[in-house]
């Protein structure tokens, strides 16, 4: 993965099997498919509270849209370091996600 938020939101695209949302009007949504929207966070510092925030802002933004909200953080590094994207989930969207189909 690419050290730039733009790949970063490309990557994520690709993760949820969708599009990328190239202009962002400022809402949580960076890339949507067919089963998840995703919100991709490319920060040198962050704190939990604001992982807090983020993961329940995209989380309402899939269940507005009968999706499931994923929230796609990666932490800038050196130039000589590389870091893993964590993707996020608040424990609701996990139960969407993993609930048999009937259920829903």
């Amino acid at each position: 993965m690419s050290q730039s938020w733009n790949q970063l939101e490309r990557d994520g695209a690709r993760l949820i099997q969708g599009q990328r949302y190239a202009a962002s009007p400022g809402g949580p949504v960076d890339a949507e498919g067919p089963r998840f929207v995703l919100d991709a966070k490319y920060r040198q510092r962050v704190s939990v509270t604001e992982i807090e925030q983020w993961a329940v802002a995209i989380a309402a933004a899939g269940a507005e849209c009968c999706k499931v909200g994923v929230l796609l953080c990666k932490r800038k590094a050196e130039a000589d370091r590389t870091t893993p994207a964590l993707v996020i989930l608040t424990n609701a969207a996990w139960r969407a996600m993993t609930q048999p189909m009937e259920a829903r």
